[in-house]
């Protein structure tokens, strides 16, 4: 909807008029990864590639520093093996403006192509006992879309409510579990339906901190999910004690009109406007409460019921079907370049940069376009679908102008599963009728929505493999490793980060922080007990809609922990394959998860794209197939690694050996045989 009034950031009131000759896509680098044979090839647009103020830089995996790398001159491009690739590649650049005035521009792409981890790691649900019980077919379908991805769950039941009073009775339930030893860490957790949410801040126009809006009436305590993703201030110490609630004092209504902004010593609402520490957890809230205008009420929770179910139901058609989405983004971008003076400094905020730089390296195609239909030159994702979105205007709690309201909302789709938004007041997303949770509550495919301007999100990841929640710790938690908005000496020319909202607490993801792109798929999987004297062996042939790595795992129980079966093996999507493998144990789970190191995905190259796998038990009544072993003389064997091992079949010293040999059809079965 386009609204007659816009309400503006409201810095720009002691700002100069805004200079328009530049646009937030100029503040971005498009870098582009294809292959070859050999090599990984990252290359950006012939401009920038010839700018001499271009400079590519690498960091390994977990590294804080970049350090400066040089692109092949005859090529123009930065070639990377595709053997054990594990970096992030970062551009940096200074364009010039139609006036010669500096406009400072970056990229980001991350590479991993190293399979350097079997699974996804530990999520807890945390969920309202009366969700769970309204839940129970949803969460239990929820719960195996995780575990077939990778995941190990666990559910933890609390009680109904909103009052941020209880918050850390809620942090306490998540840090014991982040404290449980368990093979997989916990990383991610997802908060479904009433959890208490906690606030903090004492932000205002003329403190440390101003609101990250910019509106003087919007200071004091935002909500901040980050608190239950902090875990430790150090390995082993409770980060609660870094949480206080005895200094800020804003209870007036110039600073925070909203009692829920009102923020005085003892009220349960805490003092940090920033972080105390990094975060440990990825954190994200499913909430369909308060939104009346889905037709919500206080006294009756049906509704809100209704909309979590439509909720899991879009997420687990995305996780089916999501690989089928084309490979597309949309930006409505109201703010341009946002770019402005300030005494002596040019700030380049460029709020949909973050945007730009994040999707270009990820699809085939960004469409200029709208969230609702308003024009018939301009598409819109209520009709047309996309991989990626963004949206950027003036706000308030229930709009974002020129982009979509939360009554419209109520009655259009959107037809985009990873989502951004960014204006004025909705960043504080527990308000009643929030524009943020009327994404994820709408119809359609949308399942988060973050608040990226002040500061940018960080999305580039998510083409590596990693999930939303991954993206949003990664945003918190930076502090200097990307640059987003920047600041221009108008005296020498300097240039400097703006860190506006830079690991502030009020970062936060609406919607399910696992979320993550599609991977390859398989289609089958079948698992058979052989008659084999002495040895309990499985029998498990495996079909794929695309070709792939397979991992082969088995667990006592759902969510395990799962063991590697067989070492990961090749599979065709057009012939399938069959192993022949000792079970260690006499019943249990196996799950086949599908992988691929390079994904090729129209003209992008992903990598290290974890696919929705298949759990099967087995056990006691699980069929029987009496097929004896292949003549030894008839096989060929190879060690773990595929290594041939010279033999006849009868001198094989004592130890495990995979063998072959031609089946009647012509497909191959294997094993691994004494």
């Amino acid at each position: 909807m386009r609204h007659s009034k816009v309400t503006l950031i409201a810095l720009m009131v002691c700002c100069s008029s805004m200079l328009h000759a530049q646009t937030a896509r100029d503040h971005a680098v498009a870098l582009h990864v294809s292959q070859n044979d050999v090599n990984l090839i990252i290359n950006a647009d012939s401009a920038t590639i010839s700018n001499p103020s271009t400079r590519f830089s690498m960091r390994g995996q977990g590294a804080f520093d970049w350090t400066d790398v040089q692109i092949d001159s005859v090529l123009d491009v930065l070639q990377l093996a595709k053997s054990d690739t594990a970096v992030e590649v970062r551009c940096l650049t200074l364009r010039r403006d139609t006036a010669g005035r500096p406009v400072p521009a970056d990229g980001y792409v991350l590479l991993n192509n190293t399979q350097s981890s079997r699974g996804q790691g530990r999520v807890a649900l945390i969920v309202d006992a009366q969700a769970a019980s309204a839940l129970e077919a949803e969460l239990a379908r929820y719960r195996d879309d995780l575990r077939r991805e990778g995941w190990t769950t666990e559910l933890v039941i609390t009680q109904p409510s909103r009052d941020h009073r209880q918050a850390p009775a809620v942090r306490a339930l998540i840090y014991e579990a982040y404290r449980r030893p368990h093979p997989q860490p916990l990383s991610h957790v997802v908060l479904i339906g009433q959890i208490p949410v906690p606030y903090a801040g004492g932000f205002s126009v003329r403190g440390v901190y101003p609101p990250p809006d910019g509106h003087e009436d919007h200071g004091g305590a935002w909500t901040a999910d980050c608190y239950y993703a902090d875990m430790e201030i150090a390995p082993g110490i409770d980060a609660s004690e870094a949480w206080t609630d005895t200094s800020v004092e804003i209870a007036d209504s110039i600073n925070a009109y909203r009692m829920q902004n009102v923020n005085v010593p003892g009220d349960g609402k805490f003092d940090q406007s920033t972080l105390p520490s990094d975060v440990e957890l990825a954190v994200g809230r499913i909430d369909m409460a308060d939104l009346p205008a889905f037709g919500t009420t206080s006294g009756n929770r049906a509704r809100e019921f209704e909309l979590l179910r439509r909720y899991f139901d879009k997420n687990h058609r995305y996780r089916t079907t999501g690989r089928t989405i084309p490979l597309r983004a949309v930006i409505d971008d109201n703010f341009n370049g946002f770019v402005y003076e300030k005494g002596r400094q040019r700030i380049h905020e460029a709020f949909a940069a973050s945007a730009w730089r994040s999707f270009t390296p990820m699809v085939d195609e960004i469409v200029v376009g709208d969230w609702v239909a308003e024009t018939a030159t301009r598409p819109s994702i209520d009709t047309m679908q996309s991989l990626l979105t963004y949206a950027c205007g003036g706000g308030g709690f229930t709009h974002c102008s020129y982009v979509a309201t939360t009554s419209e909302l109520s009655r259009q789709p959107l037809r985009s599963p990873i989502t951004m938004l960014f204006g004025s007041y909705f960043g504080d997303v527990a308000a009643q009728d929030n524009i943020m949770r009327a994404v994820i509550a709408a119809d359609g495919d949308a399942l988060t929505c973050g608040w990226s301007g002040r500061p940018h999100w960080f999305m580039h990841p998510l083409a590596a493999g990693e999930t939303v929640g991954d993206c949003l710790v990664r945003t918190q938690n930076n502090g200097g490793e990307y640059r987003g908005a920047t600041t221009v000496s108008l005296d020498d020319g300097t240039l400097t980060p703006l860190r506006l909202g830079e690991r502030g607490i009020h970062i936060q993801l609406v919607g399910d922080p696992t979320v993550r792109f599609p991977g390859p798929i398989l289609a089958s999987l079948s698992v058979r007990r052989v008659a084999v004297p002495d040895v309990p062996t499985l029998e498990i042939d495996i079909a794929a809609m695309d070709s792939c790595r397979v991992t082969l795992e088995i667990a006592a129980t759902p969510d395990g922990p799962w063991t590697e079966l067989t070492p990961a093996f090749d599979i065709d999507a057009q012939t399938g394959r069959s192993i022949r493998i000792p079970a260690p144990i006499s019943s249990g789970f196996i799950r086949a998860r599908p992988y691929r190191a390079i994904d090729q995905r129209g003209s992008r190259c992903w990598t290290s794209m974890w696919g929705r796998g298949i759990i099967k038990s087995f056990g006691a009544t699980t069929s029987v197939v009496d097929i004896s072993l292949p003549d030894p003389a008839e096989r060929r064997y190879f060690d773990l690694l595929g290594q041939p091992v010279p033999s006849n079949g009868a001198s094989l010293p004592p130890g495990l050996y995979l063998w072959q040999t031609p089946s009647q059809t012509g497909t191959t079965i294997e094993g691994f045989g004494q």
